[in-house]
């Protein structure tokens, strides 16, 4: 479409973007119901675990080792080339994942100081 003179209606170029339609709500909320479920049983399945003689860090061990699984797979099926990066870092990534997190504990437990929360609760 062009004005009288002969200039481009600009405003045609730029249309709407179309919504998403059901298959798109669909999927996501298929995902947040997975989401919710997950989350709900991840509770009792600890409590089981604890209640069988399981450490809390092992029943944490053993959520978090369930969910990279799943998560793994879920990456595989829609990403197959990352398997090889998997394959390729994967020490790396393992070391990654063991040394964070005693990393943080560590500095927060050898801090001399305490943390701003805990000055401003009157903790010290």
């Amino acid at each position: 479409m062009s004005f009288g003179d002969g200039t481009p209606d600009v405003s045609s170029a730029y249309r709407p973007r179309v919504s998403p339609g059901p298959p798109a709500v669909g999927a996501g909320l298929a995902l947040a119901v997975v989401s919710a479920v997950t989350f709900g049983l991840s509770g009792p399945f600890a409590k089981a675990l604890i209640d069988a003689g399981w450490s809390a860090t092992g029943t944490v061990l053993v959520r978090l080792g369930g969910a990279a699984v799943v998560l793994a797979v879920i990456l595989a099926a829609t990403l197959p080339g990352v398997l090889v990066a998997i394959r390729r870092d994967g020490f790396g990534l393992l070391l990654y994942g063991v040394l964070a997190p005693r990393a943080h504990t560590a500095r927060r437990t050898f801090t001399q100081r305490p943390g701003p929360l805990c000055r401003a609760r009157g903790a010290v």
